[in-house]
């Protein structure tokens, strides 16, 4: 009897030492460092997401959260508690209702609403993309201490949409997702 409940005593220890280690795991990736929020979206999805039917690769601690058939948003948290510089951001993608953007009728009121100055963040210039389409155009600010980027960008002859915000530790992403969703030739991004 004595030798059983030792057992069972060993057993119910490591138990519960297995529960709140996963507790504590659990708290971590939402609290402290959110990478493995992303690493566990793509262990159940993958690494490829399609949107419109286009196969898009998903940056590896990153997951997607799609709130209709026309629109996604690729994200990596911000810790609640940071240690360190963790990086953080959300790429939206979407199609826009309505007719389709007319940038050679348009692009001079397009640009001077989004070249805007925003509080806190500098205007760091456009970046062209070729596109299925035509072009697309996005416009860049990034937060005067540097540690925040903020991007937006609209397509020539499509109702496509892509906006980030965050680290700018994810801005070569950003451009790999838009290049590719906007159907950008290889090399023409």
């Amino acid at each position: 009897m004595n030798e059983l409940s030792n057992k069972l005593s060993k057993t119910s220890g490591r138990l519960l030492a297995g529960v709140l280690s996963l507790g504590v795991l659990i708290w971590g990736s939402l609290n402290v460092w959110t990478a493995p929020a992303g690493v566990l979206w793509h262990l159940f999805h993958g690494d490829v997401a399609s949107f419109n039917g286009i196969k898009f690769h998903v940056p590896w601690d990153m997951w997607i959260h799609r709130s209709s058939d026309q629109s996604l948003m690729i994200v990596r948290e911000s810790p609640r508690f940071p240690i360190g510089l963790s990086p953080a951001g959300s790429i939206i993608i979407q199609h826009a209702p309505g007719p389709p953007t007319d940038m050679l009728k348009n692009y001079d009121r397009i640009a001077k609403a989004n070249e805007h100055e925003r509080t806190g963040y500098t205007f760091r210039g456009i970046r062209e993309i070729k596109a299925a389409k035509g072009h697309g155009y996005c416009w860049e600010f990034v937060r005067l201490d540097f540690l925040r980027l903020s991007i937006s960008c609209l397509f020539d002859k499509d109702a496509l949409a892509a906006a980030y915000e965050g680290s700018p530790d994810y801005r070569e992403e950003f451009y790999d997702v838009v290049g590719t969703i906007s159907g950008a030739p290889a090399g023409g991004r």
